[in-house]
């Protein structure tokens, strides 16, 4: 029985972590969901493995240019559309910020973290605005989307 999210989506679900420990607690939850410990890029699936990748606040962590590229070119290297769900922008945040954080071990981390205003993501992933609320926001892009952007001319 699936629970969360996976409920709701058809198919075949793989969840992907880079930490051991989250994945753990995953299974524990959805021990019918199949989940892979991995650092992406690259993304550990063969060419067209799977219809849509979902992404929930793990875009606003990535911190270069060149790495978001190189990660949506993995992601439509491997599925036809992408949803990616991230943190609103609010008057009063900075668009990027480094935020120290406090893991329950009391172990202490920077972290890379971008606020996105709709027409922000839209523009980035040449996507549609799915779902806008004060919390997050969710845009979808598809491969020709990508393909088109990656033809297209460098200004």
């Amino acid at each position: 029985m699936r629970h969360g999210l996976s409920r709701l989506l058809r198919g075949e679900v793989v969840g992907l972590d880079q930490s051991r420990e989250m994945l753990d607690i995953a299974r524990r939850r959805l021990p019918s969901v199949e989940f892979v410990c991995a650092v992406v890029p690259p993304l550990p699936f063969e060419d067209d493995s799977f219809e849509l990748l979902f992404t929930s606040h793990f875009y606003g962590h990535v911190v270069s240019p060149e790495e978001r590229r190189r990660f949506l070119g993995e992601a439509f290297r491997v599925v036809r559309e992408v949803v990616v769900v991230e943190q609103t922008w609010r008057p009063g945040l900075p668009d990027e910020v480094w935020e120290e954080r406090e893991l329950r071990d009391g172990s202490r981390h920077r972290v890379f973290k971008r606020y996105f205003t709709a027409d922000r993501l839209r523009a980035e992933l040449d996507g549609e605005l799915e779902l806008e609320t004060r919390s997050f926001l969710a845009v979808r892009a598809s491969r020709a989307s990508e393909r088109e952007r990656a033809r297209a001319p460098s200004p």
